[in-house]
C-alpha cells in the first residue's frame, strides 16, 4: 500500500509540476524548433544566394570575355549588385585588367581603386595594389604609384614591388636608385624565371660604366 500511495504520489506531483510549468515548456520547445528550422532556413538561403552569385559571375565574366557592346555596363551592373562579396571583387579586377588591354587606364584605375577600397578579403589587396601601381605608373602618376607599392609588406611581393619601383624611378631618371631597387628585386627571387629583370639590371650597370667613362 504504501508502494501505490507512493505512485500515487509521484503522479500528483507530476500533474501539478506540469501545471506549473507545462506552458514554459511548450514554448520552449516551440522557440528552439522555430531557432533550428530558422537557422537552417537562413544556410540554406546563404548556400542559395552564393549559388546564384556564381552562376551569374560566370555570365557576367562570359559576356566580358566575348567583348559584346554592353559588355562593360553589364559587368559594372555585376558589380554593382556584388559590391558586399568576393564575386563583386573579382569581377571588378577581371573587368580592370580587360580594360587595361584596350589601354582604358582611367576605367582600370577606378576598378581597382574600389576593389581597394571595398576589398572583402586582405588576401587579394596585395594583387590590388601592385595593379593599381602599374595603372598608375600609365597614368604618369609616379608619386602616388610609388606610395600604393610602398603599402606591399607581403614577402611574397616583394620581388614584383621592387621591379615596379625600379621602373618608376627609372621613368623618373633616378637611374642609381632605379638599379638599387632591381637589385632588391634579385635579391628577393625575382629574377627567377624572370630574365627581363636582369636585363634591366645589366642594362642599368652598363649605362653607370658608360656615364662614367664620360664623366671621369
Amino acid at each position: 500500500m504504501v508502494g501505490y500511495e507512493t505512485e500515487e504520489q509521484q503522479v500528483d506531483a507530476i500533474k501539478n509540476w506540469w501545471k506549473e510549468n507545462g506552458t514554459a515548456v511548450i514554448f520552449g520547445t516551440v522557440i528552439g524548433l522555430g531557432s533550428l528550422w530558422g537557422w537552417r532556413f537562413y544556410n540554406e538561403q546563404k548556400i542559395a544566394n552564393q549559388e546564384q552569385a556564381s552562376q551569374a559571375y560566370t555570365q557576367a565574366m562570359t559576356t566580358l570575355e566575348a567583348g559584346s557592346e554592353d559588355a562593360i555596363s553589364s559587368t559594372q551592373a555585376f558589380i554593382d549588385s556584388n559590391a558586399d562579396n568576393n564575386y563583386g571583387a573579382l569581377a571588378a579586377l577581371m573587368l580592370a585588367k580587360v580594360a587595361v588591354d584596350k589601354g582604358d587606364f582611367e576605367l582600370a584605375l577606378s576598378q581597382l581603386a574600389w576593389v581597394k577600397k571595398n576589398k572583402v578579403s586582405e588576401v587579394l589587396l596585395p594583387t590590388v595594389n601592385l595593379r593599381l601601381a602599374r595603372v598608375q605608373t600609365e597614368l604618369k602618376q609616379f608619386d602616388a604609384a610609388l606610395a600604393t607599392l610602398a603599402e606591399i609588406k607581403d614577402d611574397a611581393f616583394k620581388a614584383k614591388a621592387e621591379e615596379a619601383k625600379g621602373d618608376i624611378l627609372l621613368l623618373q631618371g633616378n637611374a642609381q636608385k632605379a638599379r638599387a631597387a632591381y637589385q632588391a628585386a634579385v635579391l628577393a627571387g625575382g629574377n627567377t624565371g624572370n630574365p627581363a629583370l636582369q636585363i634591366k639590371l645589366d642594362d642599368l650597370a652598363e649605362t653607370t660604366l658608360a656615364d662614367e667613362v664620360v664623366n671621369g
